[in-house]
């Protein structure tokens, strides 16, 4: 297999000369120099990756070393990290600009995060998934902290930080038991004879670890207190950029353990997803395993969807919207197509979906930047009428949340159409009618939010003078708004169909 090293390499190490300019440059600039230069430098080095990513859009697979693999699916999901992290230090300059922050490192911590998250894009082995996320996890903890004067920020820190330990412990001894089961630390190795049950533990307990990181219900409860501790663009990159690359890492280790089960050689390709012959004996002993992310999924949907109906502050009714995001995610990765003799996972409406999700839960809350006080503040009374004030910003906003809605005509409405044409081709229609009851549920706050930006100032809250959108938050939340709406012509190309 020929491997080009390029397209597998060149993007994580153009981000990474991009962060270590940031920290080299960083002490030598003054305070507006900072907020003027580093940004723009994070920025070109992330465009600068996605010219390294184009050739692999159209990869089949190309492997280094069983270490980090590049192909279609995740070259698209790559594109996505990429925009969403544009905005995320878009918004992140608008917000430390307005707070007069005196220092410049939140942009080079964030081109580290996007650095982890695409190492767990591209991984096809435990140990190099672990340090992506590991890497990811740390420069995100400092970023929730950047604010160190607030409270609400020392407090999110402490939980994000405490829990975030306790399921990296749960994912690395996970990993041990794969690797004590198989003797490799590569994805979906066999167990050795007398092994399967370890390989079963060891297995479960990286899944568990994973859903930590995507927020999902039961062990979501650390993403309502981290995003609201955080400042808005830090919230976003999280929403967007973390969750897409938990997600892929997610589904990378579930494909390549059902193909264990399956007997089909891994890793699996992620472009296609997978067809897996199995016996009357593997069927029987593998039948519960996907009961456990279908009821993640359904309490996802439930608690999301209805939680998020109460929030009167945005950060946290994102939260527990992305927690309601990751059901449909869960739904449409954990059930099979069943025949009679084999079982296909079709994956193309994950990554559609994911993408689509990625896109628009950074850029609204890149627009929610731009509206925001100068404390910072998201509570949905401050944020009235944000769009009478920035009515271009107000008109992005307003798609993007259409989008996270699944309004037609949206990526999102298309995301959530594949999504429920499979779990009816699967046949599970119960499970159908759920997702598009809290489909509905969901409709109904994002709603909210476009009518109440429209709407009338609340006379009550004192609006500080507010500054436009800067050069680069324009240029990121046009680049997302055009993406989503292009997604609309592309799902068969970034399904990897023909």
């Amino acid at each position: 297999m020929v491997v080009d090293l390029f397209t597998v390499l060149g993007p994580l190490m153009v981000v990474a000369l991009g962060a270590l300019i940031c920290i080299g440059s960083e002490a030598f600039l003054g305070k507006e120099a900072k907020h003027r230069i580093l940004p723009w430098i994070a920025t070109l080095s992330l465009v600068a990756a996605g010219f390294c990513l184009l050739p692999g859009l159209h990869y089949e697979v190309s492997a280094l070393a069983g270490v980090l693999v590049i192909e279609s699916a995740r070259a698209w999901v790559q594109m996505a990290v990429l925009a969403s992290a544009i905005c995320g230090i878009a918004a992140l300059q608008h917000g430390l600009r307005r707070a007069d922050f005196p220092s410049g490192e939140g942009y080079a911590l964030m081109l580290l995060c996007a650095i982890g998250v695409m190492v767990m894009v591209q991984a096809s082995g435990y140990l190099v998934l672990f340090v992506g996320l590991e890497m990811a996890s740390l420069a995100t903890y400092a970023l929730i902290g950047i604010h160190r004067h607030r409270l609400e920020s020392g407090e999110a820190l402490f939980k994000y930080l405490i829990q975030g330990a306790v399921f990296s412990a749960i994912l690395a001894y996970g990993m041990a038991l794969t690797y004590g089961a198989t003797g490799s630390l590569v994805y979906g190795q066999a167990p050795l004879e007398g092994r399967e049950a370890l390989f079963l533990l060891g297995q479960a307990l990286v899944i568990i670890g994973l859903l930590f990181k995507v927020g999902a219900v039961p062990l979501h409860s650390w993403a309502p207190d981290a995003y609201t501790g955080s400042s808005i663009g830090v919230t976003g990159f999280m929403a967007a950029t973390m969750k897409v690359g938990a997600f892929v890492a997610l589904v990378s280790v579930w494909l390549n353990a059902m193909s264990v089960f399956g007997e089909q050689t891994a890793p699996v390709a992620l472009s296609m997803g997978a067809t897996l012959v199995i016996n009357e004996g593997v069927r029987s002993g593998m039948s519960y395993l996907p009961l456990i992310l279908v009821s993640s999924a359904v309490l996802s949907l439930l608690l999301g969807n209805f939680s998020a109906l109460g929030q009167t502050h945005l950060r946290r009714l994102m939260a527990y919207s992305g927690i309601a995001h990751a059901g449909y995610i869960l739904l449409a990765m954990a059930l099979p197509r069943t025949g009679a003799l084999e079982q296909s996972y079709v994956l193309w409406p994950v990554w559609y979906y994911v993408i689509a999700y990625g896109l628009s839960a950074a850029g609204v809350m890149l627009a929610a930047a731009v509206m925001a006080d100068k404390d910072d503040g998201d509570s949905l009374r401050q944020l009235a009428g944000g769009a009478r004030r920035h009515p271009l910003v107000g008109l992005g906003f307003t798609i993007l949340v259409a989008s996270l809605a699944g309004l037609p005509p949206t990526a999102g409405f298309l995301g959530k159409f594949f999504i429920l044409s499979e779990l009816v081709a699967k046949g599970e229609v119960v499970l159908a009618v759920v997702a598009v009851l809290m489909a509905v549920v969901g409709a109904i706050f994002y709603l909210r939010l476009i009518i109440l930006i429209w709407g009338r100032p609340d006379p009550s809250v004192e609006h500080a003078e507010s500054p436009s959108i800067c050069p680069l938050g324009a240029f990121a939340l046009g680049l997302v708004v055009v993406a989503t709406l292009a997604l609309l012509a592309a799902p068969v190309v970034i399904g990897g169909l023909s």
